[in-house]
């Protein structure tokens, strides 16, 4: 019960201001009628009095009038605090949806970081043995160069010693074929440093590569985690989705007009930041409650063909109130 606003209160108080006065007038005709008064004194007296009384009577109409007034904006009050109510539990759900929509975001997120820790950790290795192979192609080179000098060096010292002395001929051919072994060496290590400096430019390509893999994908992701939290759309491929069709029904059922059904869709998305893809008219908010209608009287009708005995006993009026 609400409690009476002040505008009530004085008019209460004046109310019993003017009942007590009566009292008063009708206490002191009685004295009056007692003592030597003329009849004509009391009938003023008494019509005065009944003026009074009806202009008291007139100040309880309004009084009883406000007080109507007043009752009834308490009870569309309360109306409009039980609307309120429903409200705020329907937000609070899509609240809990949200955050654990925000928590499976969290987890994908978090592997594809492990993920990208793993590349570059697999990136750090590759770098590694790239080093290594550096440091072996330079170690092999200074070794070919070597090789070289002493070769010269041996060219030079059979050169000197044929011209010292014929008879080292035999010497000279085992120096050449040595030379030549140490020519089919040297051959086999440049052959090794070109291979494995291919190796080197193949792992750097391979690893820029998957450098630009993983980047692109962390991206994708991003994007997609992004455009799934901030857009949300109504229809499906032209149809409108379960989901929408739940959210139109509740409501409808909440009290909400078909008329502003769509404006109320597209306020509460855009309170939690959210934007909608598409609209809902009052025709179609309409439409789809008469199907919903439809489908729960197949359901009904399905259920009670399958059932071996019952007695149902359907409200008319309870069907008008769900459709409306």
């Amino acid at each position: 019960m609400p409690r009476p606003s002040k505008a009530i209160k004085a008019k209460q108080t004046q109310l019993s201001e003017a009942r007590a006065l009566s009292a008063a007038r009708d206490s002191s005709l009685l004295n009056l009628s007692d003592s030597s008064v003329t009849l004509e004194e009391l009938q003023t007296l008494l019509a005065t009095s009944e003026e009074k009384v009806q202009l008291a009577e007139i100040e309880v109409a309004k009084i009883k009038l406000t007080l109507e007034s007043e009752r009834e904006e308490s009870r569309r009050l309360r109306e409009a605090l039980k609307q309120e109510i429903a409200a705020s539990a329907e937000l609070a759900h899509v609240l809990i949806l949200e955050k654990e929509h925000s928590a499976k975001l969290y987890k994908a997120l978090r592997v594809e970081k492990r993920a990208r820790q793993r590349g570059q950790a697999r990136k750090k290795t590759l770098e590694d043995q790239i080093k290594l192979l550096q440091l072996s192609a330079m170690s092999q080179s200074d070794k070919l160069k070597g090789i070289q000098r002493n070769a010269s060096k041996a060219i030079d010292t059979l050169l000197k010693m044929e011209k010292e002395n014929s008879n080292l001929s035999k010497s000279l051919e085992q120096c050449r074929d040595a030379m030549k072994q140490t020519q089919i060496k040297v051959q086999s290590a440049g052959q090794k440093l070109k291979e494995s400096r291919t190796f080197v430019a193949r792992l750097q390509k391979h690893c820029v590569r998957a450098v630009a893999v993983k980047e692109n994908a962390v991206q994708q992701a991003k994007e997609k985690i992004i455009k799934d939290r901030s857009i949300h759309t109504l229809l499906k491929k032209g149809v409108y989705t379960e989901e929408t069709r739940n959210l139109i029904h509740l409501l409808v059922q909440a009290g909400c007009s078909r008329e502003y059904v769509g404006k109320v869709i597209h306020a509460i998305f855009r309170t939690a930041g959210i934007s909608v893809v598409g609209s809902v008219s009052r025709r179609t908010v309409s439409r789809i409650v008469v199907e919903g209608y439809y489908a729960a009287q197949i359901q009904l009708g399905y259920e009670m063909q399958n059932t071996n005995g019952m007695f149902c006993v359907y409200n008319f009026y309870d069907i008008l109130i769900w459709i409306y």
